[in-house]
């Protein structure tokens, strides 16, 4: 019950965080009439947790391989929350701006722009370099950004955290890490001139290549608990005679 409690006040809590900051955000935009300046605050908040966790786990992992893996997965899932909350605060300038007459100078949303296509690109760059480590190494990941709290002494042969394990996000890293450069491949191609037919079946080849991948290394890299991840280091892994 305390587990499950303390669970509940603590993505509450978060959630009202980055709520707040939207709401400050979409005030500043509206003033302004500046998107970054309402972007950047829930889009830092967002990817802030992902960030800590990933140097929390790069300095508390005695297991150095797993460490380098899994922080490296916690920095592309940082740069995911990043894009996944510019996207997110852009429609709802967009909503708002059509609803009170004020329709956005599509110019001013270049920067905008750029933030979350950096954000999904490096996503794709370091989930990918992160997989194919995990892969090497025959680490199953799991990570998620209060990694510390539902850990707790772990790492140290102690108890775990007072926080459950929610889902597993190292999954949405995967999944973008994979779709990112196919669905930009199909892209391309689909705008090049020639048949239609052949470009929707380079495209349908894409889809079924990614959920193929997904597939098969999802099963090799992605823990169904934290254990299967992190477990217990045994005295020699941390440092005891």
């Amino acid at each position: 019950m305390i587990h499950r409690q303390s669970q509940v006040v603590f993505n509450r809590k978060t959630v009202l965080e980055l709520a707040g900051l939207l709401l400050v955000g979409l005030a500043l935009f509206l003033a302004t009439g500046h998107p970054w300046l309402g972007v950047v605050l829930p889009s830092l908040r967002a990817g802030w947790r992902s960030l800590r966790t990933a140097a929390w786990v790069f300095s508390a992992d005695p297991d150095r391989r797993r460490a380098v893996v899994g922080g490296v997965f916690c920095l592309a899932l940082g740069c995911w929350k990043v894009a996944a909350m510019s996207a997110t605060t852009v429609l709802v300038m967009v909503v708002v701006a059509k609803a009170t007459g004020q329709l956005p100078r599509m110019e001013r949303f270049a920067a905008v722009m750029i933030t979350l296509t950096g954000g999904i690109v490096l996503t794709s760059l370091i989930g990918l370099l992160a997989a194919i480590g995990a892969g090497a190494a025959r680490i199953r990941l799991w990570i998620h950004p209060a990694l510390p709290e539902i850990l707790g002494d772990v790492l140290k042969g102690g108890d775990s955290g007072t926080v459950q394990p929610g889902f597993n996000q190292a999954i949405f890293v995967l999944i973008t890490s994979l779709a990112t450069p196919a669905l930009a491949a199909a892209g391309y191609i689909l705008i090049q001139p020639g048949s239609v037919l052949r470009a929707m079946l380079v495209f349908g080849l894409m889809v079924v290549l990614v959920i193929g991948s997904y597939g098969c290394l999802a099963r090799r890299i992605i823990a169904d608990h934290p254990s299967q991840c992190w477990g217990r280091p045994g005295k020699e892994e941390v440092g005891e005679p």
